[in-house]
């Protein structure tokens, strides 16, 4: 397939991720499209770019964008790490966990553990480009560490990409009233 789409590129990397990532995908698709309209430019533009992604989940996002091996992707989440568990919060097997950092090495993402609601495991001005796509609203009272956090490791003049659901969306609205996570 020559140069395909940013939904397809998301899709692909979803199904190459398996289950819970095609799950998690499909959910914020749009959301996630959009995303990939915003940052791929920045990268573009940017000699030998430095990407963090803070609370990357399975790093779709990350693996679907279309980078050469110049660019230096990498995430921050504390829920991947659970993966060497038995039970994990992805809910993944150990086979589909091997795949899974399979799936990363291949696309250069390089994922560590790390905590939202505490410092972060980076050096000060080291990111090109911050992203933090629908985890903002998850946080824990600890709002102000979180944008200190994304400020100090963005270098000066780059880029923090901040991206939250819309819970005014009619669709959202329905699943909260019947219970659901409208997320």
């Amino acid at each position: 397939m020559a140069n395909p789409t940013a939904r397809q590129r998301l899709q692909l990397v979803a199904t190459e991720l398996g289950p819970r990532a095609i799950e998690e995908s499909l959910e914020n698709l749009s959301r996630l499209e959009k995303a990939l309209h915003w940052i791929e430019p920045v990268i573009t533009n940017t000699q030998y770019p430095i990407v963090i992604d803070i609370g990357c989940g399975l790093g779709v996002i990350d693996c679907a964008l279309t980078t050469d091996k110049k660019t230096d992707i990498r995430g921050m989440d504390k829920f991947v790490w659970q993966l060497k568990s038995e039970t994990n919060h992805f809910g993944m097997t150990a086979e589909e966990q091997q795949s899974a950092q399979n799936v990363w090495k291949k696309h250069n993402f390089k994922i560590q553990d790390g905590d939202i609601d505490s410092s972060w495991p980076f050096e000060t001005d080291v990111a090109d480009l911050v992203i933090s796509n629908a985890v903002f609203e998850h946080l824990n009272g600890t709002h102000k560490l979180f944008l200190k956090e994304a400020f100090r490791i963005v270098k000066p003049g780059g880029y923090f990409f901040l991206s939250t659901p819309n819970l005014t969306y009619l669709l959202k609205r329905i699943r909260f009233l019947i219970g659901r996570s409208p997320n």
